[in-house]
């Protein structure tokens, strides 16, 4: 005779779908562009000299770099970084058909030399620097990141940003100068941005804005892509609570049965 204490046995097969779930992992949600197929490339950065002005040991700091798909879908390259702009020391990159560039959260540091003095001035803040273009470069060309272009500054507006009590809008409309000079282009001979390379994004104040943190592409989420495990960590934490809710009620439908008087 079955003892009334012991209550219904629950098969293993029942169980079998939540030891599942906890033997896998949550699910990498992506919300990059997801176009990056076949060898990686190169992305060389530069920091276009002006007239009269002379930049040595140039690095740019920025919070994230990424390159923008054509779709306008986007890719982490880099993030938390700060970046020498120097074309002999290449950025790897993901392969894909680009047709943009954006920088967040950029400052740039330099040594500036003008008629052979040199200071170094606090990092100019360049906040956002969105690139966009119409055309990709051709699958497995190197690109190159021009920031300015020669003549963006001279020996008199370089003073907003080596006079450390230069005005601050001085000094804010140089950076916004260097920013919509700045091009992204197609670096075919491997030896960074100059005159003939063939431009593929610039900054133009007059396109809409890409809105890349808010509007990926697909209503502000990025393409969701399972890239491993059964879900992402969102379903994966529920399935868990799910778990643990149901072992609750086992242990005490199990302490009632051991105590009937008690009921």
């Amino acid at each position: 005779m079955t003892d009334p204490r012991s209550g219904p046995v629950c098969p293993l097969g029942r169980l079998a779908p939540i030891l599942l779930g906890l033997a896998c992992a949550p699910a990498r949600v992506r919300t990059d562009s997801g176009v990056a197929v076949g060898n990686p490339g190169n992305l060389r950065l530069a920091l276009a000299p002006g007239d009269g002005v002379q930049f040595e040991d140039a690095r740019v700091t920025v919070s994230e770099l990424s390159l923008i798909g054509c779709d306008r879908r986007w890719q982490q390259v880099v993030a938390d970084a700060e970046l020498p702009l120097d074309p002999t020391q290449p950025l790897l990159v993901p392969a894909g058909e680009w047709c943009g560039v954006v920088l967040f959260e950029a400052a740039l540091s330099a040594e500036v030399v003008v008629d052979g003095l040199r200071s170094r001035p606090d990092p100019l803040a360049l906040w956002t620097v969105e690139l966009w273009g119409d055309t990709a470069a051709a699958p497995g060309t190197d690109l190159a990141l021009w920031l300015g272009s020669p003549g963006w500054t001279d020996r008199s507006t370089i003073d907003a940003w080596t006079d450390p009590v230069a005005p601050t809008d001085e000094r804010e409309e140089l950076a916004e100068d260097l920013v919509y000079d700045s091009v992204l282009v197609a670096d075919p001979d491997r030896d960074g941005p100059d005159d003939d390379d063939p431009e593929v994004a610039w900054a133009d104040p007059d396109l809409a804005e890409l809105d890349l943190e808010d509007d990926p592409g697909d209503g502000g989420e990025g393409r969701v892509v399972r890239e491993s495990g059964c879900g992402t960590e969102t379903e994966t934490v529920q399935a868990l609570a799910l778990f643990a809710v149901f072992l609750g009620g086992l242990g005490t439908r199990g302490r009632r049965r051991e105590d009937p008087a008690g009921g």
